[in-house]
């Protein structure tokens, strides 16, 4: 899937789930992913700041985050963390 496809069904979902339309299993993986966002150094006013480095969990070298709006990629299934903490 590409970003701009990740990135409509973010947003889209985030709509969703503010009309109360989301389905139970993408709310599910959202508050657990942004359990994780909360607690990272990224997370700057809800952005994944790309001015801030963060360790990849995988790899172990610093890498940016990715200047996400964190509400709506929490909400894209096929949406990735950029340190694979998700």
């Amino acid at each position: 899937m590409g970003k701009p496809k990740e990135i409509f069904d973010g947003f889209f979902n985030l709509v969703k789930d503010e009309l109360d339309l989301l389905d139970k299993q993408t709310r599910n993986l959202a508050v657990t992913r942004s359990s994780i966002c909360a607690q990272c150094p990224a997370n700057v006013n809800k952005v994944c700041s790309a001015d801030v480095q963060i360790k990849d969990l995988i790899t172990e070298k610093m890498v940016p985050g990715c200047g996400c709006y964190l509400p709506a990629k929490v909400l894209s299934p096929e949406s990735q963390c950029p340190a694979n903490k998700w």
